[in-house]
């Protein structure tokens, strides 16, 4: 139900979750099963996106590969940045969790439930290896593509368990072994509230979840969050074409199983030996088939190769557009975590509530370059071996090329910033996503990835999601 906050006792909710996007939602409607449970979602937005909203977004990144701003690419909204998902999901392999104190195996158990959140119909293929070093590997899509603003707004409104805040922020929290208190902004009336939860969870995204905890720790006066590093790893996926071939057709179809095809799409991956032998991360790698129905399409696609010049004019009177390549490879890969890559605050630079916006390092390095390169050049002999044709990789992806094209970007995908790990010395979280060494403080959402595979990230935070909700059941029933 819709709250407002002068009306409530927060100490009579069991749970307070700050955060409405896709982590939020997921741990809510977990948590809402036991029906002698009281749940407090705190939205700092309103329902619909506006640039009054979107103002405390605004910060500064410092990068090399063509970044969106913060402001643009966070929604501060109920459904949060749900809002701008494309609806792609894959889980984590078991490689990707090699630096997590969980494994796959931690994960699986919620991959049902998470796919009905997410409205996935179908069950994820199997990968299958076509050779030593190469997978096939499947994703699969939200159908239609859920936006959490529109499918879960209504059943929160009208569920008894779970009451709702809007346009209230977070500002800070402070403590000691608990959180003892929480400073709330109320929008609409302009007062400050301090409330003291049972058990507060935040889940407003990589960015954010940093931020609050950098000015919660800044602003202590009992030095809460001391011990802690918040900020570090921030992690992203770089999303670029990143090759092209030419190929015999027929003979590709037969080698990549038709089963694998989505949206026109197949796509490869390499082998965890390939990964560890290579010291690189992991990619999705896309293969687009380009279209070409017509018999003029096809004899201008040869003449683009033999006379590129000649070619370009004869399409030009048609309007044709062409390309000398009949797949199109484009990905989205890991970059592995960097101590240069970080989040922290910009005391030049506050908000209209007086908070220091963000300031984010985030710049793409030669190994990230040489993840892809190493993958794609496997991906190329075995063209070769298999008779069927050649790759050309793009030039930008070798060494003492020092720059990262306009044509892509750093990726939508923001993680990291409060990891999961083993104590505090290396992370900001346990495997339980609880604060290390606050009993009350627990933190959700791709914050606490300590590192990013190639999955799009969402699939990953709803099991996580699903699997806090049974723990914080199970530890606070």
């Amino acid at each position: 139900m819709l709250k407002r906050i002068e009306n409530i006792k927060v100490e009579n909710y069991d749970f307070v979750i700050v955060g409405t996007g896709p982590a939020g939602i997921s741990l809510a409607f977990q948590l809402k099963k036991n029906d002698n449970k009281k749940i407090l979602i705190i939205e700092a937005g309103k329902f619909d996106l506006d640039d009054e909203s979107q103002e405390y977004y605004k910060g500064t990144i410092i990068n090399n590969c063509n970044l969106k701003a913060p402001d643009v690419s966070r929604i501060r909204a109920f459904g949060g940045t749900s809002m701008l998902w494309g609806g792609m999901c894959r889980e984590l392999d078991e490689i990707d969790l090699k630096n997590w104190p969980i494994n796959k195996s931690d994960l699986s158990p919620y991959t049902d439930e998470a796919r009905k959140i997410l409205r996935i119909n179908r069950k994820f293929l199997k990968d299958k290896q076509i050779n030593e070093n190469t997978r096939l590997i499947d994703f699969q899509w939200s159908e239609p593509t859920i936006r959490f603003n529109e499918f879960y707004k209504d059943k929160i409104l009208n569920d008894k368990n779970i009451d709702l805040l809007i346009e209230t922020a977070i500002t800070k929290i402070d403590g000691n072994l608990n959180v003892e208190t929480a400073q709330l902004f109320d929008h609409k009336t302009k007062k400050y509230y301090s409330i003291k939860p049972k058990v507060i969870i935040l889940a407003c995204g990589a960015i954010e979840n940093s931020r609050i905890l950098l000015y919660s720790k800044k602003e202590s006066k009992s030095h809460f969050l001391k011990n802690i590093s918040v900020g570090k790893d921030y992690l992203i996926h770089p999303n670029y074409v990143v090759a092209k071939s030419l190929i015999d057709m027929s003979k590709i179809e037969k080698i990549l199983d038709n089963g694998y095809m989505n949206l026109g799409m197949f796509f490869l991956s390499p082998t965890k030996n390939f990964i560890e032998e290579k010291k690189i991360g992991n990619v999705g790698l896309r293969i687009i088939v380009n279209d070409y129905p017509s018999k003029t399409k096809e004899l201008l696609k040869d003449l683009l190769c033999i006379a590129p010049k000649y070619a370009k004019k004869i399409a030009a009177l048609g309007d044709k557009k062409i390309d000398c390549a009949n797949l199109k490879f484009f990905s989205s890969w890991e970059a592995l975590p960097s101590d240069t890559n970080y989040i922290t605050l910009d005391e030049n630079e506050v908000d209209n509530l007086g908070i220091p916006r963000v300031k984010v390092f985030a710049n793409l390095n030669d190994d990230t370059k040489k993840t892809m390169r190493l993958f794609l050049e496997e991906v190329g002999k075995f063209f070769i071996d298999k008779k069927i044709g050649r790759l050309a990789v793009r030039d930008f992806l070798y060494p003492n090329q020092n720059i990262w094209p306009k044509d892509g970007y750093g990726g939508a995908h923001q993680m990291g910033g409060t990891k999961m790990g083993f104590s505090n010395l290396d992370s900001v979280v346990d495997k339980n996503l609880r604060a290390h060494g606050i009993n009350n403080l627990f933190i959700l959402g791709s914050s606490v990835f300590p590192t990013g595979g190639h999955a799009n990230p969402t699939f990953t935070i709803c099991q996580l999601a699903v699997r806090l909700g049974n723990h914080l059941e199970k530890k606070f029933s």
